[in-house]
């Protein structure tokens, strides 16, 4: 099998200095080659958890098939009557107290079903099981691995399990310090990913005569602005939506954001694309004749006098 692991070196980068490997991965060391995976501090805690989970899951399961358990109140010098008589020569006997069944261990078990009655033979009873299944502590328990899972990847337990019941600032700080790491992850991700395969399809682009872009192999401030731009994800997540456009409303009026910034953060859109948007929607309005949104529309109210009122006209 030596044919089948013999390797060859792979350069970086080719001779015109474009990246032929993008390797990702968050370096939290000088001189690191590999990344270490989010959950590796708790990838121990959480294989256990699987297997408590599944645990408990079967416990259940099987507490959930033990409906009773009957109970045999026969003394064990009733049991021992028959001596080493085989069982296909036993006979029903009875002694001076005790009446023993010699098919009594053979018995099919008894069914749980609605409007059932059971006939018991001499000294059984019926007695309630309690398994103590589901365990009212599972869901604490679990919580708490999740939390410490949540706490190692750098986001809030709550919205890990998208679990929102305590308060609203509560749950905004959560949501915001989970938004750091978010923010962070979206970073380093385009500008190690995204950003430079744009910049290769944009160089191969330009070779091709696809674009047109002058300076862009001369000029590399040139090929730098050409190659600039905004990568815009999805919108965060907005807890109460009014609460959190009035915040941004007055970031807008204080000028420290602008209406771009503001798109992206609402919606994960661009503030040409809605402005276009909203002028095509003028233009139709002016065409048929509608009113701005939100003007309504006034009409003269008018009464008719009952005396004034010619009979002949309504008839």
């Amino acid at each position: 099998y030596t044919d089948y692991i013999d390797t060859i070196r792979v350069p970086a980068f080719d001779s015109f200095g474009n990246p032929n490997v993008v390797h990702i991965f968050t370096s939290d060391r000088t001189d690191q080659r590999r990344g270490v995976p989010m959950l590796a501090p708790v990838i121990l805690q959480l294989k256990q958890q699987e297997r408590y989970q599944d645990a408990e899951l079967m416990a259940a399961v099987i507490s959930a098939c033990f409906t009773a358990v009957l109970e045999n109140n026969v003394p064990e010098e009733a049991e021992d009557i028959y001596g080493n008589v085989p069982e296909s020569e036993r006979v029903e006997k009875t002694d001076d107290k005790y009446t023993v069944d010699p098919w009594q261990g053979t018995r099919p078990a008894l069914e749980m079903k609605p409007g059932a009655v059971w006939s018991l033979a001499q000294g059984q009873k019926i007695s309630s099981l309690n398994p103590q299944r589901p365990n009212v502590n599972y869901q604490p328990f679990v919580e708490s691995i999740f939390a410490e899972a949540a706490a190692a990847c750098g986001v809030s337990f709550e919205v890990v399990l998208r679990k929102f019941n305590s308060s609203y600032n509560s749950v905004r700080a959560a949501i915001l310090e989970s938004r750091k790491t978010y923010e962070r992850m979206r970073h380093d991700f385009v500008s190690d990913f995204c950003q430079p395969i744009y910049e290769k399809w944009l160089a191969d682009a330009v070779v091709s005569g696809i674009l047109e872009a002058p300076g862009f192999f001369e000029n590399p401030v040139k090929r730098a602005l050409w190659s600039s731009c905004r990568w815009v994800g999805n919108a965060a997540f907005l807890l109460d939506p009014k609460k959190e456009t009035d915040a941004i409303k007055m970031q807008i009026d204080e000028q420290l954001i602008d209406r771009d910034t503001a798109c992206a953060m609402i919606n994960g859109g661009e503030y040409e694309v809605v402005a276009r948007g909203h002028a095509k929607e003028l233009s139709l309005r002016k065409e048929l004749g509608i009113g701005e949104p939100g003007s309504v529309s006034k009409t003269e109210n008018f009464s008719v006098s009952t005396d004034d009122t010619d009979e002949s006209s309504l008839q």
